[in-house]
């Protein structure tokens, strides 16, 4: 019997290599998705905040699921401390953009 596909994608958050991450394409999604424009800083830091969330709840047993909505809410708490004002749909956005290129 092969491996539960969630426990693979969860190693695989687990160990990849933050040399994988790109940024560019990133930035790139997250400016083709997001409607609130941000700078690199900003969307990086967001970014950063959803990946620490998503690896700290898959690490603490969590489906990656969870840790997406753990991400969902870190950006969120974030983006209101930055004073930015991003919708829902823009939080999630960047959210998968991140999970897509950078986590």
């Amino acid at each position: 019997m092969g491996v539960p596909v969630g426990i693979l994608l969860s190693t695989v958050l687990l160990i990849a290599p933050a040399a994988s991450a790109d940024e560019n394409q990133y930035l790139t999604q997250v400016a083709n998705n997001v409607r609130v424009a941000l700078t690199r800083s900003q969307a990086i830091s967001l970014g950063n905040s959803a990946c620490r969330a998503v690896r700290s709840a898959v690490a603490n047993g969590m489906s990656v699921g969870e840790g997406r909505s753990q991400a969902d809410q870190a950006v969120g708490y974030a983006q209101e401390k930055m004073g930015l004002g991003l919708s829902e749909a823009d939080g999630s956005h960047l959210v998968d953009a991140a999970v897509d290129q950078l986590c």
